[in-house]
């Protein structure tokens, strides 16, 4: 630990020396904005900056200062779930939905390059280097919507691997796992599992995920659940995928 802040102590230092010229203010720099409070997660402020909502560079902000190893701390902050600084934007007044930021832009500036696709991206891509006190990490992501990955995630993974959905088999074991744990709750839905229509509701699960199987919504009390309410819930479950697929 102490390495660690060592090196970010010198490296924070390094950075700090930079040109006057940098900081220098003129006298309506801030006119125009309104400022109050908000909430955004990083995939939002993430959104915002490939739409272009948030000016990087207006006349008061300081050069790209940061190099590849402090972007790579800060991104390495974040994955870890450190507490980082809060970035401060203004929306601009009369530009509703569009934002200069006052604070934190080498912070921005950081996502806007580790979240720019490989190819075809106005910011260069950037690359984690450095991270050498961690060697043993392994992050792992999973994801039921495949389609909805951003390739700019993807570019970035030693490994990626695509688990297609649970077959008739799998299904049924899923769905009688299920079943068998509400019933240490409510016993009667373990009879389920005994019925001579088991078998056909576990093959219209085909097609669903694991967390589909294992949560179907019947919208009643689980003691009075029979083999065609939940085969009715599967298949609304199913619908309600299908339409999902649709608007992809």
């Amino acid at each position: 630990m102490q390495r660690y802040s060592s090196r970010l102590r010198r490296q924070f230092l390094k950075n700090l020396q930079e040109d006057l010229a940098d900081l220098e203010l003129t006298e309506d720099w801030f006119a125009g904005p309104s400022l109050w409070g908000t909430d955004w997660t990083t995939e939002t402020i993430v959104n915002q900056l490939r739409r272009g909502n948030i000016n990087l560079n207006p006349r008061f902000q300081r050069r790209n200062a940061w190099d590849a190893l402090r972007k790579s701390l800060f991104v390495e902050s974040l994955i870890l779930g450190l507490p980082v600084p809060q970035i401060i934007l203004a929306e601009e007044k009369g530009k509703k939905g569009s934002f200069v930021v006052i604070d934190g832009k080498q912070r921005l500036l950081t996502l806007r390059q580790f979240s720019a696709r490989p190819e075809g991206d106005d910011f260069e891509q950037l690359r984690l280097t450095g991270l050498s006190d961690h060697p043993d990490l392994l992050f792992i992501a999973t994801s039921n919507f495949p389609q909805a990955v951003d390739s700019a995630f993807t570019s970035r993974c030693d490994l990626v691997m695509h688990v297609p959905l649970p077959n008739r088999d799998a299904c049924s074991r899923i769905l009688k796992d299920c079943l068998s744990g509400l019933s240490r709750t409510y016993p009667a839905i373990g009879k389920l599992v005994t019925s001579s229509q088991f078998d056909r509701c576990a093959a219209e699960c085909v097609g669903l995920d694991g967390r589909a199987i294992r949560s179907p919504k019947t919208a009643m009390n689980p003691e009075q659940v029979t083999i065609e309410d939940l085969f009715a819930a599967v298949q609304a479950a199913k619908s309600v995928r299908v339409q999902g697929d649709k608007h992809k």
